[in-house]
């Protein structure tokens, strides 16, 4: 038997790639030259002068993108490598974009998110005009928090659609006109509550104030209740006083539990070592607002994330009441280590102190277990770097971004730096004890930002851009893409062979609940309360290939907007496998391979980060999916309060006194899809069997009555012709047609296929939850398009017990209008069901569901069939890329 082993050994002389080959063999010595030019191996029977010349041979292999590890110098390489060429120029690979050819379309603008100067001059306007009296930076006391108004958050107001429409496709060079939308906590108002204003126009960066201004509210007066408001930042930093006033009267049980540690007040010499955690308690509604807080131990200041992991069996409950300071608000719910609730701070202590309740411990002496650093011995061949992939001839998309005027380099350095030296100022130590994921993404980012700057820098898109938004163009699919503040990625007016396939794609919600015994019992969240749209830089080797293309995106927060310059990056990647193939013959072998382009953001919430990605494919298949990792809530874990034969219903022990707890991961998606036209119809099949009369509604023709009586398999299809939802695992096809027809005279469509992992929501529509969220309850819901029905979830944490009617996709679907044949709005629900295991520690390997569009009789033929076959195209002579 003979091994033949190919080696590719990478040098990187004047910034060249120079390839070795060689051939190990085992057994009798062969020629391995052919007449197709074959390379002889040294082993082999070869001229001496061929041997000679190998080191000189230069890397060739399929054009487009190329996939090697620089370190480890090993390739599998094709037994007819083809010959080295000629030439002796040694240059680097084209980092141009296809873009020369590709005209941008500023008609697109219209979805831009608001810029730096429109947000500022919205929040001056309001100041002005009396709506509000500042923003959240203002909030620096209880009584600024409940009594006075004040802006939370700001969004582009979308343009109506037909109008939008009629722009895009030129039937009219008269844009819609701009409009934002304040969302403002009115705590001067009574009674208290939240509007969200529209303001506008908006032209040339600033409000408009001439004949055709408009405010106008898009809510009714309370219909967003005062207890129902989202929990943002400042707006909540009157809790400190409170929870630390309540967890210094347990000073004494928090040093027993976890080994010295106490917080609250200055006998706690550990304040920075534990932190507190707030999250809305499902008892809740629109009258009452009941704040859940737990402890975790942060030993050493241990970095936000990595404390989850080491719950302190301690909590209680505040109850909010505006009308009195929050130092003469009820607390109620103490429990130690799963014992009680009492009902005061007194009770608890008194129980403890007289010796008649059972006591548990945090171990913390040891806490390097919840750290990523390696740990040694390192596995054997794995300080060799991963392969990556390249473009070695121009990158296949091109971009065009928004500018407003000024270029990035102008923009994104200057105002995260003066965002960063604000929030160094503004917040003082203890303070860092608050559950604010957002200012923690901040800190984060700026420790991150000096050590990967240069190598942000080497691939930002350097011609300049504001933030608000960018158009993207590849293999015949064009889209723009933003990002709104409070939801997150935003992909509108996605084309495909200049056929509109979705007029908006965009995230609604990241929902999450948990599992367990005691206080961790019913701890949920809904992420767009922490603004999904405040994106983490980009890492490049880890978020996204070493040669993405790194965008940046506009971000509000405060009295500031800034640009951050690297939070959404743009991609060609190889799947490393076949788009088709297929063996015609021994010796011919059809086929391409498989890329596609990718959109992706990073949104790190608390502790887990939520990785959004759009994937783009040659033959016309969309995917939407998002990917979950980070660390895992855990919950504390003994055998006084969570019996073994317990555990397993609630979550997995992955530690001493540590359980990860069965959660679940729901998202949210609004699917304004547009195929062949505005007028569709969902079709749902299922495969069935029955008689030929069941499947085709007459008797069978040219079946001989034995053949017949053996039944057939057919699809049941079923017109969804109400506004309702339906879910994925009751059907094998759900495809969205069109009236229009292909050449065979099939109806034009898409088919939504979900991926693996689809939850069901399990907790019945009546729970306080399932009232809010009705979006949770099936996979595909429709909808006839309203401009008015503009998102399914509020970003709030209280959004719980009532729902509220503008953001209640229940209430969307009470009318009769007909969904036949109309412009449809398709809500889709995926996710997965998480229940952790041992391997989850320190942190997930990163997992995810999402959805894919895929063309069913669309086109007559394959959609792939206009590539070019590039498998005899060779690379340029020397690809070495710029990022090394």
């Amino acid at each position: 038997m003979k091994i033949a082993s190919w080696l590719l050994l990478v040098t990187w002389p004047s910034s060249c790639v120079v390839a070795t080959i060689q051939d190990d063999s085992i057994g009798s010595a062969q020629d391995s030259t052919s007449n197709n030019g074959n390379i002889r191996g040294s082993n082999g029977s070869g001229n001496a002068n061929e041997e000679e010349d190998l080191p000189t041979r230069k890397l060739q292999q399929y054009p487009g993108m190329l996939s090697f590890s620089p370190e480890s110098n090993r390739i599998n390489m094709r037994r007819d490598f083809k010959p080295r060429q000629s030439d002796s120029v040694c240059s680097a690979c084209d980092n141009s974009f296809a873009g020369a050819s590709v005209m941008a379309d500023s008609r697109e603008d219209i979805f831009n998110q608001l810029s730096v100067s429109e947000y500022y001059s919205l929040v001056d306007f309001a100041k002005r005009r009396g709506l509000a009296d500042g923003t959240l930076d203002g909030v620096t006391s209880w009584n600024l928090a409940m009594n006075s108004n004040y802006v939370v958050f700001a969004q582009l107001f979308d343009p109506p659609k037909l109008e939008a429409l009629d722009y895009l496709d030129g039937v009219t060079s008269q844009p819609p006109k701009r409009y934002g939308i304040l969302t403002i906590h009115r705590g001067a108002s009574s009674p208290r509550d939240v509007m969200q204003w529209k303001i506008g126009p908006l032209r040339n960066g600033v409000v408009d104030v001439s004949d055709d201004l408009v405010i106008e509210k898009l809510v009714a007066d309370g219909e967003i209740p005062w207890s129902m408001r989202g929990q943002y930042g400042g707006a909540e930093w009157y809790l400190y006083s409170k929870i630390f006033t309540q967890a210094a009267k347990l000073a004494d049980i928090f040093r027993a539990t976890t080994g010295g540690y106490c917080v609250g007040d200055s006998s706690c010499d550990y304040t920075q070592d534990i932190m507190y955690h707030t999250s809305g308690n499902m008892n809740s509604n629109s009258t009452h607002r009941i704040t859940n807080v737990n402890f975790f131990l942060r030993p050493n200041g241990a970095s936000y994330g990595s404390p989850f992991l080491m719950p302190i069996p301690i909590s209680f409950q505040l109850v909010e009441d505006p009308e009195q300071d929050p130092s003469e608000w009820q607390v109620i719910n103490y429990e130690y280590c799963f014992q009680g609730p009492f009902r005061t701070a007194v009770g608890l202590n008194n129980r403890f102190n007289s010796g008649l309740l059972q006591t548990c411990t945090v171990p913390s002496s040891n806490f390097d277990w919840t750290l990523t650093d390696s740990v040694e011995p390192i596995r054997e061949d794995s300080r060799i770097k991963e392969p990556i992939s390249f473009h070695t001839s121009g990158k296949r998309y091109s971009i065009h971004s928004s500018t407003g005027g000024r270029r990035l380099d102008e923009v994104s350095e200057q105002h995260e730096q003066q965002h960063a030296e604000r929030i160094d100022t503004k917040i003082a130590p203890d303070e860092w004890h608050i559950s604010n994921h957002l200012r923690e993404r901040f800190k984060e980012a700026k420790r991150q930002a000096s050590k990967e700057q240069s190598k942000r820098n080497r691939n930002l898109q350097s011609s300049g851009a504001d933030g608000t938004g960018h158009q993207v163009s590849w293999m015949g699919w064009t889209f723009h893409v933003s990002s709104d503040q409070m939801h997150g990625l935003v992909i509108r007016n996605l084309k495909f062979k200049g056929e509109r396939l979705a007029y908006e794609l965009s995230f609604q919600e990241y929902f999450a609940s948990y599992s367990s015994s005691g206080s961790a019992a019913g701890v949920f969240y809904l992420d767009s309360n922490w603004e999904i749209g405040a994106l983490s830089p980009l890492v490049l080797g880890v978020d996204c290939p070493e040669d993405a293309t790194l965008l940046p995106l506009v971000q509000y927060y405060g009295d500031e907007a800034w640009v951050s310059s690297d939070v959404l990056c743009i991609f060609e990647q190889p799947y490393g496998e076949a788009m088709w193939r297929h063996g015609f013959s021994y010796n011919d072998i059809g086929g391409l391979p498989r890329t596609a382009l990718q959109a992706r953001v990073v949104s790190t919430m608390g502790n887990y980060d939520y990785i959004p990605t759009l994937s783009l494919m040659p033959d016309g298949v969309m995917e939407l999916k998002l990917e979950m990792g980070g660390y895992l809530q855990g919950g504390y874990e003994n055998d006084l309060g969570m019996p073994k034969s317990e555990t397993p219903a609630f979550g997995t022990q992955v530690r001493d006194n540590v359980a990860g707890l069965l959660h679940d991961h729901v998202i949210g998606v609004k699917a304004d899809l547009d195929v062949g036209g505005l007028r569709n119809t969902l079709m749902a099949g299922k495969v069935t069997y029955g008689t030929y009369e069941e499947a085709t509604g007459r008797p069978p023709n040219g079946l001989s009555a034995a053949d017949a009586s053996l039944g057939v398999k057919y699809m049941d299809w079923t017109t969804i012709d109400t506004e309702r939802g339906i879910s994925a695992k009751d059907y094998n096809s759900i495809v969205i047609t069109s009236p229009t027809t292909n050449s065979w005279g099939a109806k034009r469509g898409y088919e939504i296929v979900f991926h693996s992992t689809i939850p069901s929501q399990v907790l019945p529509p009546d729970h306080p939850i399932g009232k809010t969220t009705g979006w949770q309850y099936q996979n595909v819901a429709i909808t006839r398009q309203k401009d008015s029905e503009r998102k399914c979830a509020y970003p709030s944490l209280f959004n719980v017990g009532t729902p509220i009617p503008s953001f209640d996709l229940r209430a969307f679907q009470q009318g009769d209008d007909s969904v036949v044949d109309e412009d449809l709005v398709f809500w889709l629900m995926f996710g997965a069901e998480h229940y952790p295991k041992a391997e989850d520690v320190p942190l997930v390997s990163n997992f995810g569901s999402g959805f894919l569009l895929k063309p069913r009789n669309m086109y007559d033929r394959a959609a792939f069939e206009d590539l070019s076959d590039n498998r005899n195209t060779r690379h340029p002579v020397c690809v070495a890329p710029s990022i090394f």
